[in-house]
């Protein structure tokens, strides 16, 4: 499958609109950790959401209930959500309504927005989050800090060890590609299309090699 293809099929299945793609390889400045809020299911939501779309993963740790590989996945959310909305951006200021062709526009990279608004129910433990249009609903626990977001229904049970490499590689392949949006090096939605698979593959191989290479420790 094309990686661009990837994304439009990944976003129609992951719970949460905002697990989706990373940094850019270079020249991208990590936005400065902010505030977290969990007084009540409704902040800690965006504190939580917000922090993920700015790449704040340190603040979106904060605000997650979370444990083993979970912890990894808020940090792939983190860097993947600022660069796909870095890639989105700079696609439709280059290319208008046909930069859906290389970002399925039901992607919802703007959840934050939506949460001011949002329906609260549940109890003094447990809490869902969930906005007018009844999509990306949020689950929360409540602990000794407050409210945090469930990361674990995140994932409904399935197994992410691969998809968190995936994540990170396809994101820093879309924010690397922004920019050369925003330079003017792409003069179409293919040419950009080809940009991704191209970049995503030879990030997800660099993984690879890294994680295979013998150790020079002592």
């Amino acid at each position: 499958m094309a990686l661009h293809k990837f994304v439009h099929s990944t976003a129609a299945r992951v719970a949460l609109a905002t697990l989706l793609f990373a940094l850019l390889l270079s020249g991208c400045k990590k936005q400065e950790q902010t505030g977290v809020d969990l007084s009540n299911p409704r902040a800690a939501a965006i504190s939580f959401i917000s922090a993920l779309e700015k790449g704040d993963a340190p603040t979106a740790r904060k605000a997650a209930s979370a444990g083993g590989i979970e912890w990894d996945l808020v940090d792939a959310m983190a860097d993947a959500t600022s660069g796909m909305r870095a890639l989105r951006a700079a696609a439709v200021k280059r290319f208008g309504k046909d930069a859906d062709r290389i970002i399925d526009p039901r992607t919802p990279l703007n959840v934050s927005s939506k949460l001011k608004e949002a329906d609260v129910a549940g109890d003094e433990n447990t809490a869902t989050v969930t906005p007018k249009d009844g999509q990306n609903v949020i689950h929360l626990k409540h602990d000794e800090e407050g409210w945090k977001v469930d990361v674990g229904t995140l994932t409904r049970g399935q197994d992410i060890t691969n998809v968190i490499p995936s994540f990170h590689a396809v994101g820093k392949a879309a924010a690397t590609v922004g920019k050369e949006i925003d330079d003017g090096k792409y003069n179409s939605v293919a040419e950009v299309q080809a940009a991704l698979d191209r970049a995503s593959m030879a990030e997800l191989a660099r993984q690879r090699d890294a994680a295979t290479a013998p150790s020079t420790m002592p």
